[in-house]
């Protein structure tokens, strides 16, 4: 379900969009940004040469340059998080 670009997996109830309203509400109400959904789109600034060198890595893998950036996006958040995780442990 998705309602005001908020998403929420919901069964048979409607209480979602009475919860985004009454968070919307409250945060007008402490003058206070709320939280936005995110779109999906990143616009990215990059050197023109590394601009060429990642459109060659994702033609030589056969994806788009779009999919290939995300992949790496993810695997950058993965490690990441992996590296928070010994941290925090050890």
């Amino acid at each position: 379900m998705e309602y005001k670009g908020y998403v929420a997996l919901v069964e048979f109830d409607k209480d979602f969009q009475v919860s985004v309203d009454d968070y919307l509400e409250f945060c007008r109400e402490r003058n206070e940004e709320p939280d936005k959904p995110f779109s999906g789109r990143i616009l990215v600034r990059v050197d023109p040469e590394l601009h060429r060198e990642i459109y060659l890595s994702s033609r030589a893998e056969d994806k788009s340059l779009n999919t290939w950036i995300a992949e790496r996006l993810d695997a950058a958040v993965a490690r990441s998080e992996r590296n928070q995780r010994k941290k925090e442990a050890g």
